[in-house]
């Protein structure tokens, strides 16, 4: 589940401790008045000297004591009250920043492109371009295409499976196997043209070949981006190590979208450090920015941000309002990504239902490359942030 931190109630101000020049001064009050009085009546002979001195001094003196008794009481009930709050509330903060801050490592990443099949960062960083001009005479316009060779022609199903087969399988011999010392849960999303038990008969048929062991099978065709990952980090029961598969291959050319197949393995840090593994590069919880100014706040918390820090950014469908809005919240808090940036979406196109594992792979690869720390904006469903970083040395996420 999202980690809220603005749910969090604001802590509670310690009440002013009462002050006995005041109630000394209400004492001396009563005091003065009550001997007036006396004085301006004939209260002493009324009364008597004894009881006169009692009515005037000591019964003022009592009244104002026993009020600041009684406003005393109330204040240690009340501070005592609210140190235990501030104290719950700040356990419960702890609690959540340990849990926010979990984190995850990339193991291995295969994935087939229209711009590379690997080295895909530096290739678009260096201006490489997967969308392509085609011109239609009939319309008299052109539009921009992202084709994984070979590129579609014959655009039937048995010519989606024969490309399928081609690409899937390269991808997944490409993936180090040596990290899968046990059975992985398998996440597959994909562009739905195949049913799901059709896709997964064979996509099983290609794992047993490419002696890839695997467990639970979820087909998360609904996924956010990457915000899978978030109830995946606070899953304790779940399988540390999930690989996930991304398939956008179109039976039909598709204008702006960038076919791709791609894999990517990734294991809890908790496992990682059981298993003596160093992985690739720390991915940070990611965060969802439905209100962006506020929780861009809880995306630099989550990701351990303690302090201005260089970042490069990759970014994908972010809308113009929303994403000018995230980038004046960091750099107000001192993080300038402005001058450092891709836009994906220009160069390879829309990654559909590769958004999640290719965002990763280019942040995995150019943190690699240039040892900044990378910072994915995407909107899949919503719009969402996540840092990645290099592992000088795991953490350790509290549980």
């Amino acid at each position: 589940m999202p980690v809220h931190f603005s749910s969090l109630p604001e802590p509670l101000a310690e009440p002013a401790r009462p002050l006995k020049s005041r109630w000394l001064g209400l004492s001396a009050v009563l005091l003065l008045v009550l001997f007036g009085l006396g004085r301006w009546f004939p209260l002493r002979q009324a009364v008597g000297e004894a009881w006169f001195l009692l009515l005037t001094v000591v019964f003022p003196l009592l009244i104002g004591l026993v009020f600041y008794g009684i406003r005393l009481w109330i204040y240690e009930n009340r501070r005592e009250y609210v140190l235990q709050w501030n104290e719950t509330r700040q356990d419960t903060e702890a609690k959540l920043i340990a849990q926010g801050q979990r984190t995850l490592g990339v193991l291995s990443l295969s994935y087939h492109t229209a711009v590379a099949n690997n080295k895909l960062a530096d290739a678009l960083l260096q201006g490489a371009v997967g969308l392509q001009p085609v011109y239609f005479p009939t319309d008299e316009r052109v539009a921009h295409f992202s084709q994984l060779a070979p590129p579609p022609v014959k655009q039937t199903q048995e010519e989606y499976v024969s490309r399928l087969s081609l690409h899937l399988q390269q991808v997944l011999s490409a993936l180090d196997h040596e990290y899968l010392i046990q059975p992985c849960a398998l996440r597959v999303r994909h562009d739905q043209t195949l049913s799901d038990d059709a896709l997964l008969e064979r996509l099983c048929a290609w794992l047993a070949e490419q002696q890839l062991p695997f467990g639970e099978v979820s087909l998360d065709n609904q996924a956010d981006g990457l915000l899978w990952l978030d109830d995946w980090l606070d899953n304790d029961a779940a399988n540390p190590l999930v690989l996930s598969i991304e398939i956008q291959l179109n039976q039909l050319p598709v204008a702006d979208i960038a076919e791709s197949v791609s894999a990517v393995l990734l294991a809890k840090s908790s496992w990682c450090r059981r298993h003596a593994v160093t992985p690739l590069a720390l991915v940070h919880r990611p965060v969802a920015l439905s209100s962006v100014a506020a929780q861009v706040d809880e995306l630099l918390v989550c990701s351990a941000a303690t302090g201005p820090e260089p970042l490069f950014l990759w970014q994908t469908r972010c809308e113009q309002p929303p994403y000018v809005e995230a980038i004046s919240a960091l750099d107000a808090r001192g993080f300038d990504v402005a001058a450092r940036q891709h836009r994906l979406d220009s160069s390879l196109g829309l990654l559909a239902n590769g958004t999640g594992n290719l965002t990763l792979a280019c942040a995995v690869e150019h943190l690699r490359s240039s040892s900044l720390a990378q910072l994915i904006l995407l909107t899949d469903l919503s719009l969402q942030g996540c840092l990645v970083r290099a592992i000088p040395e795991l953490p350790q996420d509290k549980q």
